[in-house]
C-alpha cells in the first residue's frame, strides 16, 4: 500500500479514536504546558515595561538583555540551577506520561488523566525520562549546529562584502535550516513513545530502538512530519486553543504511527474517512 495512503488511514483513525477523550486530552496537554510555564517562571528574570520593549523594537539582543536581572549573582545562578534541575525532573516524566496517555488512546484503548502521571511512581522510569530527555537534547543541538554551518558562512560572507543579496539569502536559508531541523529531529520523538510503551528499556535502548526504526523508515518519518506543515504555519500565526490542538494532533498520531514503523499492518477502514 501506498505510505500516502497509510499515513491518512492512521491519521484517519487517529481522529476516530479520539471520540471521548478529546476533555482528557486537552487536560493532560494543558498540565503539561501549566507545569513548564510555571517552572520556568521561576528563572530570575526581570518583566521589562511596554516602554522598554517599544524602544528595543526590532533589536533582538537589545530585547534579550531587557530580560536579563540587573545583577548576576552565586545566588542567581544557584537558582538557575535548581530551575533546572526541577524542570527535568518535572517535564521529562510529565513529556513520557503523555506519550503513554496517548499511546492508549490511539489504540483504541480507555486512558485516563492519570496516566499521564504514572512514570513518576518509578524513579527508574523518572531518570530514563530524564536521561532521554538529554539525549533528544544532544542530537538536536548536533543537528542545529550542522544545518546552520551554510547559512553562517554565508552570512560571515556577506558582512565581508557588505553584499545585502547575499544577506539576504544567507537569511532564508537560515529559515529553511531551521524547519530541516525541526523536521530531522522531530524522527527522536519515537523514542518517548518506545519509553512510555516498555519503561523497562531505558532510555539508551528506547533511542537505539527509535533509530534502529530511523534505519529504513527514515524518510517516511520526515514525510510525516512535513504533512503537518500547515499547522506549522498557523501554530506560528496563532495563540489559544490552537496551541492544545496542535499539541493533541501530534502526539496522537505519533503514538498511532509508532505501530506502523514496528511491522502492524492492520488497519480498520478499506476507505479514507475524515482525517486528523
Amino acid at each position: 500500500m501506498n505510505t500516502k495512503i497509510i499515513r491518512k488511514i492512521i491519521k484517519a483513525e487517529a481522529w476516530m479514536n479520539m471520540a471521548g477523550n478529546w476533555l482528557k486530552s486537552f487536560a493532560v496537554v494543558i498540565l503539561e504546558l501549566l507545569a513548564t510555564v510555571l517552572i520556568v517562571g521561576l528563572l530570575p528574570f526581570r518583566i521589562p515595561a511596554v516602554a522598554e520593549l517599544q524602544r528595543a523594537s526590532g533589536d533582538f539582543r537589545r530585547t534579550a538583555e531587557l530580560f536579563m536581572p540587573t545583577e548576576i549573582t552565586e545566588k542567581t545562578v544557584a537558582l538557575c540551577a535548581v530551575v533546572l534541575l526541577l524542570f527535568l525532573f518535572v517535564t521529562a516524566p510529565f513529556a513520557v506520561g503523555r506519550c503513554r496517555f496517548f499511546l492508549k488512546v490511539g489504540r483504541g484503548g480507555k486512558a485516563k488523566i492519570g496516566d499521564a502521571f504514572t512514570p513518576f511512581t518509578s524513579l527508574k522510569t523518572v531518570f530514563s525520562s530524564i536521561g532521554l530527555q538529554i539525549m533528544i537534547f544532544a542530537l538536536t543541538v548536533l543537528w542545529e549546529i550542522v544545518m546552520m554551518i551554510i547559512p553562517a558562512i554565508l552570512m560571515f560572507v556577506a558582512i565581508l562584502l557588505e553584499s545585502r543579496l547575499i544577506l539576504d539569502v544567507s537569511a532564508v536559508l537560515l529559515v529553511v535550516s531551521s524547519y530541516l531541523t525541526i523536521l530531522i529531529v522531530s524522527r527522536y520523538n519515537f523514542a518517548r513513545y518506545i519509553l512510555a510503551d516498555n519503561e523497562n528499556i531505558g532510555a539508551v535502548k528506547a533511542l537505539r530502538q527509535c533509530m534502529g526504526i530511523m534505519k529504513t523508515k527514515n524518510m517516511e518519518c520526515i514525510r510525516l512530519r512535513l504533512s503537518y506543515v500547515l499547522y506549522d504555519v498557523l501554530f506560528s500565526t496563532s495563540i489559544g486553543p490552537f496551541l492544545f490542538i496542535y499539541r493533541i494532533a501530534f502526539s496522537t498520531v505519533y503514538a498511532k504511527y509508532l505501530d506502523y514503523l514496528r511491522g502492524d499492518r492492520t488497519f480498520v477502514f478499506e476507505e479514507v474517512p475524515p482525517q486528523m
